[in-house]
């Protein structure tokens, strides 16, 4: 009985030590499933927290978006690329944006040599869905689906040039971000170092963010 007992308890323990370290390198829609699995009814917040840091510390920041995803200045729009940009993943932060609970996804598919376009909806809690190709993605993102990006060194819509400098017309927005971020937990979970001038990623050997992910 002793025995038993311990061992349940070693059992439990291990489990919250491991809480929130499912995600390891490859992030792929199997993987989100497996997660959510185990976590139904975890909320976006929760889900980003979880994330490994290669996803952590290799995003983008959108101000302005031409995605159903709404972005602002104090809110931007978060774009994850990981360390090789086979997973992307979007998230959008203005409450009022009625896909607000909605996380978008492009995965590369290695045989075909194109994305596919997905959503994460978390608008139920405790009902997560994931749809790995959906249709009205192919509305902006063409056929076959791939990324919009600018062409070097110009993001339109995009917090920092191609060295991480923020333009004196974004520094205020930017700015403002750097306060709300404090308080927001979708944006806690972001490794990257920035005053109203620059922003540098701090987990990877070259800081740069959106050359990073033009590369």
């Amino acid at each position: 009985m002793g025995i038993r007992f311990w061992v349940a308890t070693a059992v439990l323990f291990c489990s919250v030590l491991t809480w929130g370290t499912e995600f390891s390198y490859p992030v792929t829609s199997d993987t989100i499933q497996k997660y959510f699995d185990t976590h139904p009814t975890s909320n976006v917040e929760q889900f980003l927290g979880d994330l490994p840091a290669s996803y952590t510390g290799s995003f983008v920041l959108l101000h302005h978006s031409k995605s159903l995803q709404q972005a602002t200045y104090e809110k931007p729009r978060i774009v994850y690329f990981g360390p090789d940009a086979r997973f992307l993943l979007a998230v959008g932060s203005v409450p009022s944006n009625p896909r607000f609970s909605i996380m978008e996804f492009a995965q590369f598919d290695e045989k075909l040599g194109t994305y596919h376009y997905g959503e994460i909806d978390l608008s139920r809690r405790g009902s997560p869905k994931i749809d790995t190709d959906v249709a009205k993605c192919k509305i902006c993102h063409g056929t076959p689906t791939r990324p919009i990006w600018g062409q070097y060194p110009q993001w339109a819509g995009a917090y920092s040039d191609e060295a991480g400098a923020i333009s004196s017309e974004d520094g205020a927005g930017f700015a403002k971000f750097l306060l709300s971020r404090i308080s927001d937990p979708r944006y806690s979970p972001l490794q990257f170092s920035g005053n109203d001038h620059s922003i540098y990623l701090t987990s990877r050997s070259y800081p740069y963010a959106n050359t990073s992910f033009n590369h």
